[in-house]
This record gives structure tokens, C-alpha cells and sequence, in this order.
């Protein structure tokens, strides 16, 4: 069981996975996942998110990315190394 303070470890497999998900998600095929993408993406995998919460989430991701996405690739990065 990870502590608080580790970084989460997936496998390969994991990681293969959520790549196919971003790619598939990537509506525009520009390599990046924008915030409406993004919010597409949780309400494909998460019923549990409310559409309130789904929207929040996007506009937070879309902020921080300055508004132009982030690269997949970028992101698969950071799902390696832990976040």
C-alpha cells in the first residue's frame, strides 16, 4: 500500500491504457487534451463525478494549462513519474 507521500506506481499496462483514452479523446487530433476533452474523457470513465464537478475540473486543467491543453505526452509523463 502506498504512503501519502509516494508517488502512485502503474504499470505499463495502466499507462498503455489511459494513453489510448487521451489519444481517443484528443477530439481535434492536436495532441492535446483540452478542457473539453478532458471532461468528456471523466464522464466516459466516471459516473461518479457530477456534471458540476466535471465542469469545475475542466476549467481548473484548462486554466493551468494556459488555456491551450496539455500534450498527451506530456501527460503520460507525469502519470510516470508519479505525478
Amino acid at each position: 500500500t502506498p504512503q501519502a507521500d509516494q508517488p502512485l506506481a502503474l504499470s505499463a499496462s495502466v499507462i498503455e491504457a489511459i494513453k489510448a483514452d487521451l489519444v481517443a479523446a484528443d477530439k481535434d487530433s492536436n495532441g492535446k487534451i483540452d478542457a473539453d476533452e478532458l471532461k468528456d474523457l471523466l464522464r466516459k470513465h466516471n459516473s461518479k463525478f457530477t456534471d458540476d464537478e466535471i465542469v469545475e475540473l475542466g476549467d481548473l486543467f484548462y486554466a493551468s494549462s494556459s488555456a491551450e491543453g496539455v500534450a498527451i505526452e506530456k501527460f503520460i509523463e507525469a502519470l510516470e513519474a508519479g505525478f
